[in-house]
Formats: C-alpha cells, sequence, structure tokens
C-alpha cells in the first residue's frame, strides 16, 4: 500500500484500531461510522455546525434537474467537525474529522418508516392484549415473548415500547366475567405503554449519518464525500468479487495460476456487467423502472432452474432443451439472444432420419 493512500469503507470495517493502523503506515481512512457512537458529538456540537449543500448528486438526481422532472429533487448537506481518537496501541492522539451528512431522502424515508411501524407495533400489541384478555388457553409469558419478538423484528421503532405480562390477583380474577368458550380464566393483564417522548426526540435525527476521516485538509469536505459516494458506481462489482465463487472448488499451487484465476474472473466480471448494460440498452423509454433497474443477478436466477435432457438412442447420446417459460422466452428476445434450441442446433448434428 502506497504512502498518502486514501481508503474508502463502510461502517462494517470501521474501528479505531484499523484507523489507527492506517494512520501508523502513512495511509489515511474515510469511513462510515456508527450513528450511535458519534450522536453525543453531534448533539455537543449541532448548535454550532456550519450546514452546506454537498455538490454530489446521483446520476437520477442529475437527470431529474436536467430534465425539469416532477420527481422530488432530493440533495445532501454537510457540516464538518474536528476530532481526536486515541490510538488504542501507542495512546497517541489521532487527529481526525468528523463529516456529518443530511440527506432529505433519508429523512422522508426515515419518518415514514417510524411512521408506519408505530401503527404496526401499536395493533400488534393491542392484539395480544386482547388475547391475553380472553384468556386463550395457551397464553403463557414464553408464549407472549415469543409473538412479541416476532412482532418487534428489526423495527428501530420498538426501541419506545415496553411491555410486560402482570399476574391478576384472586379478586381481580373473580371480578372478570365468566370466559368465553375454548378459553380459560385469564391469569394475567398484559400492559404496554409507548414513550412517544423518546419517538418525537428520534425524529430530530432523521436523515442523519456521519463518516469519519483523517485525510489531510486540503481534502474539503465535499470532496471527500464525492468520493465516498461514488463508490457506488464500483461496489456491485466489489459484490462479485465477495460472493462465492460458482464454480467447483479449485487448488492453485503456483502464484502464476492465481494471476490467471484473477485474469479469468475480471474477464468474466466484464461479460456480466456487459449483460446487464445490453438488457438495460434494449429497452424503451416507456418500460416499468424495475425493469429499467434489472441487474444481471435476476437475469442469471430467472435461468436458475433451466436446464437440458440427455438420453442414449440407437443412434448414441440425445440432447434436448426444455420448455422455455414466457418470462425466460421475453428475456432472450429482447436481448436478441439465440434460444437454447438454437444453440444446440448449432453445434449438435442432427439426428438421422429413420
Amino acid at each position: 500500500m502506497r504512502p498518502g493512500a486514501l481508503l474508502i469503507s463502510d461502517r462494517g470495517t470501521f474501528s479505531v484500531e484499523h484507523v489507527a493502523r492506517l494512520q501508523r503506515h502513512d495511509c489515511h481512512a474515510l469511513c462510515s461510522v456508527p450513528w450511535n457512537d458519534y450522536r453525543a458529538l453531534y448533539d455537543s456540537q449541532a448548535a454550532r455546525l456550519s450546514w452546506r449543500r454537498a455538490t454530489y448528486l446521483s446520476l437520477e438526481q442529475q437527470r431529474r434537474r436536467e430534465c425539469g422532472s416532477s420527481l422530488p429533487q432530493e440533495f445532501y448537506e454537510l457540516a464538518v467537525v474536528r476530532h481526536t481518537l486515541t490510538d488504542p496501541q501507542t495512546q497517541e492522539a489521532l487527529p481526525c474529522r468528523v463529516l456529518f451528512v443530511y440527506s432529505s431522502a433519508d429523512e422522508a424515508i426515515g419518518r415514514q418508516t417510524r411512521e408506519r411501524d408505530l401503527v404496526i407495533l401499536r395493533q400488534g400489541l393491542e392484539a395480544i392484549a386482547a388475547t391475553v384478555a380472553r384468556g386463550h388457553p395457551k397464553t403463557t409469558q414464553d408464549t407472549i415473548a415469543r409473538r412479541i419478538s416476532r412482532l418487534f423484528g428489526k423495527r428501530a421503532a420498538a426501541q419506545f415500547f415496553r411491555w410486560e405480562m402482570v399476574p391478576l390477583t384472586t379478586a381481580e380474577q373473580a371480578a372478570l366475567p365468566p370466559p368465553a368458550r375454548g378459553c380459560g380464566q385469564p391469569r394475567y393483564r398484559f400492559h404496554w405503554e409507548c414513550d412517544e417522548t423518546a419517538a418525537t426526540a428520534a425524529a430530530t435525527y432523521d436523515g442523519l449519518s456521519a463518516l469519519l476521516t483523517t485525510a489531510p485538509r486540503q481534502h474539503s469536505g465535499d470532496a471527500l464525500f464525492t468520493q465516498f459516494k461514488q463508490q457506488n458506481y464500483v461496489e456491485l462489482g466489489h459484490h462479485q468479487w465477495k460472493t462465492p465463487l460458482a464454480v467447483r472448488p479449485v487448488f492453485l499451487k503456483s502464484p502464476k495460476r492465481v494471476e490467471a484465476l484473477v485474469g479469468l474472473m475480471q474477464i468474466a466480471l466484464t461479460a456480466y456487467h456487459l449483460l446487464e448494460r445490453l438488457y438495460r440498452q434494449s429497452l424503451t423509454a416507456e418500460a416499468a423502472p424495475a425493469e429499467q433497474h434489472r441487474t444481471t443477478e435476476s437475469l442469471l436466477r430467472l435461468f436458475r432452474g433451466y436446464g437440458l435432457i440427455e438420453r442414449r438412442t440407437r443412434f448414441g447420446r440425445v440432447v434436448h432443451t426444455t420448455r422455455l417459460t414466457a418470462e425466460q422466452a421475453r428475456v432472450l428476445r429482447q436481448l436478441d439472444f439465440p434460444t437454447p434450441a438454437q444453440l444446440l442446433a448449432q453445434v449438435l448434428a442432427p439426428l438421422p432420419l429413420g
């Protein structure tokens, strides 16, 4: 790694140790960092932050502005704060900058997601409370806990809710009306509450995220943010490099063979992206958005279950194609590719007559 290099990564690879190690090798980092780790820094600086509109715009946002589209014109704003980390190994100060990022699109999505999840969670908890109140025969603390775990899932809004199963006293049970048919006498009362104050406070962080960099100050926050966002131009390719190879295990015993395999993978990756490009170029402007953003991965998945039929005859081996689905046939026509039957006819001798 050459000195002065800038390494860009997401928060999955961020750690202070990683940043300090790069600094000791005269390299710089630009990483997305966990928001909860830097929210206190944001809170302490929020009143003094100077926000500026970022120059970076996605290709879609550039297109919307160029053609005067009625779709939302989203944007980013940046605020830069000087910060200092401590090298865990040497205990030396590590100067850095934190780039706080506001995304208008993320704010809208975060608000809509939270409002939707709050409604879903309230309705789900009310339904659970009704089940407990009916005295359902399978109502226990364990079953209710599992049901709530499924309801909460990974919803961020779940942090605003508290619940408990309150055992009923003998007097409270006696005061209840007779249980419905198939139900028993309720033994618990399900109590839940939502911290509305916390939910409202969380809205102040909608659309916010943070980046950390040790790059020299001559690299502006706006330029660094542009470099960070342009990762998506190559991230799809990186995704294919990082996933397991869809081939049998290969054992290479020399550096030259490793280099050859990497070269073959590069050629395959080029063909992989070329297929996606050809498909999108073949579409008309009226095509559905899902079609216009279709990837090679989804195209190949469409043919994952397709196969050939081989059988032995007195003339030798005979290979037949299976029938294409309507969608498979449409994709091949869209790409102007021959069908499997046409390809086999080109490479296999025809069956003898009689």
